[in-house]
């Protein structure tokens, strides 16, 4: 089962993690041509670091912090009209060096096929990172394909506030023992 981070670092299946994240065609097709030279791990973070010329150094610098903690998760539902369809509130606390709170809304879409479904959320986190307070949205992709996973988990660009503004970053969630984890790489301007 991939990770989030094997969907997002391109560990995973190369063409579906491409167009998952938008990629232009043009650049597609350049990547696919160019497949036999570049690994995947190193093409798709280029793709997501966004820099003018690839420096692996550079690019496994873009998310400089790494943090680990604990988490907390009450989803509530909502009727969404549909039985295919779910709606659901979450709300989270979050312990470690991200200390605060998780407010959220969260769509789910279910099919026929077991194990094939695909939810998206939108969640505030507000508290302190690291001892920064302020607050930033994380936006949640996730799909299951016939029990094929894949969850991306990103800061939204431009979402932070207070102390937290500029921040960059994805998050991982685990869960191990009906506990919730989350592995967090995260840049602030003013330590990049």
């Amino acid at each position: 089962m991939a990770t989030n981070e094997d969907i997002l670092w391109g560990r995973s299946d190369k063409f579906q993690t491409m167009f998952q994240f938008r990629v232009p065609l043009r650049t597609v097709l350049f990547l696919i041509a160019l497949d036999c030279l570049v690994p995947t791990d190193y093409r798709v973070r280029y793709l997501i670091a966004d820099e003018p010329s690839p420096s692996k150094t550079s690019i496994e610098k873009k998310y400089m912090k790494k943090i680990t903690g604990e988490f907390d998760v009450k989803i509530i539902p909502a009727d969404s009209g549909d039985p295919q369809m779910g709606m659901m509130l979450l709300d989270k606390m979050y312990r470690g060096e991200l200390h605060g709170a998780g407010k959220g809304r969260m769509l789910t879409g279910m099919t026929s096929i077991k194990d094939s479904a695909g939810y998206v959320a939108i969640e505030r986190i507000e508290g302190e990172l690291n001892g920064k307070k302020g607050s930033f949205l994380i936006q949640h992709s996730g799909t299951m394909a016939k029990g094929r996973q894949s969850l991306t988990i990103g800061v939204i660009p431009d979402s932070g506030t207070g102390d937290l503004v500029g921040i960059e970053g994805v998050m991982q969630i685990r869960i191990v023992d009906r506990k919730h984890f989350y592995d967090f790489e995260y840049s602030l301007p003013d330590e990049k």
